[in-house]
């Protein structure tokens, strides 16, 4: 007759129900996290449009003189003074950069809103909706009117990068964590 070894099957017992309990638990409070969603990729391209070319004193041009296709990229922010009247339109990089900021927040809080809207939503989205329609207020008050309110801009950009960097960290986690190292393996961590 063949010894039965108690430790090892009470191991490998343990190590399997560890491993249902998390894809369970994965599976009903983080779904969404399996694939990266739209808005993510939106938001972290809004952020760097933002921050990366948002603060830059750079010019562009995408015409010359003549009206023809000349793309010039001007890095010491220098505007035409009397070729502008002869049909060249230099252009700020920064203003560039907080249109597709503001497109990027208009894009990610509209897709909040039609989670809500279709019954889709987590109790994150709630959050993302009311997040990204006062960072829109914000940001239309000061195109609109001219004024500025006070630190809204700021905490919707932390916002955005915890929520952004949570949604990346946990996204890797849960497809290239520890469980996923070894396979289907689990005894693997014991030989």
């Amino acid at each position: 007759m063949q010894a039965v070894n108690y430790e090892t099957n009470l191991q490998h017992a343990v190590i399997s129900a560890e491993t249902n309990a998390r894809y369970e638990y994965f599976a009903k409070q983080n779904s969404y996290q399996s694939n990266l969603e739209l808005d993510t990729y939106i938001g972290i391209m809004g952020f760097a449009a933002e921050r990366g070319i948002g603060n830059s004193n750079w010019t562009y041009r995408l015409t010359n003189t003549k009206g023809v296709f000349d793309p010039t990229l001007y890095k010491s922010g220098w505007t035409p003074r009397g070729a502008v009247g002869k049909g060249l339109s230099v252009y700020e990089l920064s203003t560039l950069g907080n249109r597709i900021s503001l497109g990027a927040d208009f894009i990610t809080t509209g897709l909040a809103y039609n989670q809500i809207y279709n019954g889709s939503a987590q109790s994150i989205t709630y959050l993302d909706a009311g997040v990204g329609t006062v960072g829109l207020i914000a940001s239309y008050a000061s195109y609109f009117h001219g004024v500025q309110i006070p630190v809204v801009g700021e905490f919707v950009s932390v916002y955005g990068i915890v929520r952004a960097t949570w949604d990346v960290f946990t996204y890797l986690g849960f497809n290239y964590g520890p469980s996923h190292w070894y396979g289907n393996n689990d005894t693997k961590w014991f030989k």
